[in-house]
């Protein structure tokens, strides 16, 4: 199966369902007709076709299922067992199902469409960038030649990075949740340099997305670790050291914390997602 000759199918288009539809659509190696997507939001298929010209909508599950050879699937866990019970009326021989939800199992999917090519993703935001370590797993069903068309079409989000299905959950705490736990965390620093009334909101946020910026691509390009780059900074006896040992100090139960409750809760969906798909 060839990128540019593949039929790409999206089930749900919210946040990264519309995200993965714009990076595909965008990308002038895969045929724009080839792309097809279904939701049941009149208001969001409303926005893509005025956002894309050629849009291709499909308005049942079963037929996006039937003429699509890759089909993604982001929806809600919560939807997930109706649209995989759709699913399971095509013929999905040969087809790629690729899931983004990290707590529905290989096994349960399974056990809806049967043994089939399946596919477990977890992107990233900054897949709008094209800068998403995208997450992969794959089923024992999938061929070498399959996977490696799947981490060549995922190139169009960013890099792929393939794991075991049980470290996508933790994987996603360290990638796919942290845009989110960063803006947090500089949101409190942005109000908190405001409280100082040098600089108005705009240009401490301008400061701010600058350093984060420039300190994620030194340190990449660098191949430099957080300690090193921590130390070239914060030098004995000097002002940068004094933020650090607050940090130093405050930090790690907080770390602990964030880790604790994400993990504690995903767990929680997991086994509620388990107990709405099996009798």
């Amino acid at each position: 199966m060839k990128k540019e000759n593949c039929k790409i199918g999206i089930i749900g288009i919210g946040s990264m369902g519309t995200m993965i539809f714009h990076n595909f659509y965008n990308d002038s190696a895969i045929i724009k007709s080839n792309i097809m997507c279904s939701s049941r939001s009149a208001e969001k298929l409303a926005l893509i076709k005025n956002q894309y010209d050629n849009a291709v909508f499909v308005p049942k599950n079963i037929d996006l299922a039937q003429n699509s050879d890759a089909i993604f699937l982001c929806v809600k866990p919560v939807d997930f067992k109706a649209v995989l019970t759709d699913l399971a009326k095509a013929d999905l021989a040969g087809k790629i199902i690729i899931s983004l939800n990290a707590t529905i199992s290989f096994e349960l999917i399974e056990s809806i469409i049967g043994k089939q090519k399946i596919v477990k993703i977890i992107p990233s935001v900054t897949a709008e960038v094209f800068e998403s370590p995208t997450l992969v797993a794959f089923n024992q069903i999938l061929l070498d030649a399959d996977k490696e068309f799947i981490l060549e079409l995922l190139k169009r989000m960013g890099q792929p990075e393939e794991l075991m299905e049980e470290e996508l959950g933790f994987g996603s705490e360290l990638m796919s949740c942290m845009p989110g736990f960063i803006a947090s965390i500089f949101s409190e620093v942005e109000k908190a340099a405001f409280e100082h009334g040098y600089f108005d909101r705009e240009r401490i946020s301008y400061f701010l997305k600058k350093t984060l910026y420039g300190t994620g691509k030194l340190l990449l390009e660098r191949d430099m670790s957080f300690t090193c780059l921590m130390n070239r900074v914060a030098t004995k006896g000097g002002i940068t050291m004094e933020g650090v040992k607050v940090i130093e100090s405050k930090m790690p139960e907080l770390a602990r914390e964030i880790f604790a409750v994400t993990m504690a809760k995903r767990s929680q969906m997991a086994e509620k997602v388990r107990n709405d798909f099996l009798p």
